[in-house]
């Protein structure tokens, strides 16, 4: 049985930031609990990762794309059994981003780094 997401909570406890989940029975469960160094590395990373998305590199990575959205609350879904190498990705706003995933190699076309780009500057998050 699943059990749906309905809030991502994310906060900081003293010098630990905490990224917690609340599903729809009212639990709230801790995911990502790490020190105020560890969040700042990782976001150090994630600020370089955008950084290089913004200048539409042709070398930008399947993996890349999933550490930037699933930092900004993405999860990745396939859609049964028949979907083949396409994904979508789901945040608790409603928004998604469907793409096929690279069949030879890590590197992302260029139509999906320009696309990715485009949907993260029209939300915000660059």
């Amino acid at each position: 049985m699943t059990t749906a997401i309905v809030c991502c909570i994310l906060r900081f406890r003293n010098t630990t930031f905490e990224k917690t989940q609340v599903d729809n029975t009212g639990k709230e469960r801790i995911l990502v609990s790490e020190s105020e160094p560890e969040y700042n590395n990782r976001m150090s990373k994630i600020t370089k990762l955008l950084e290089k998305l913004k200048s539409n590199p042709k070398d930008f990575k399947y993996s890349e794309m999933v550490r930037i959205l699933e930092n900004f609350g993405y999860t990745i879904t396939q859609s049964g059994k028949t979907s083949g190498s396409s994904v979508t990705f789901r945040n608790t706003k409603g928004d998604k981003f469907t793409i096929h995933k690279p069949h030879t190699g890590d590197d992302l076309p260029m139509g999906i780094v320009k696309r990715l780009t485009k949907k993260l500057m029209e939300r915000g998050y660059i």
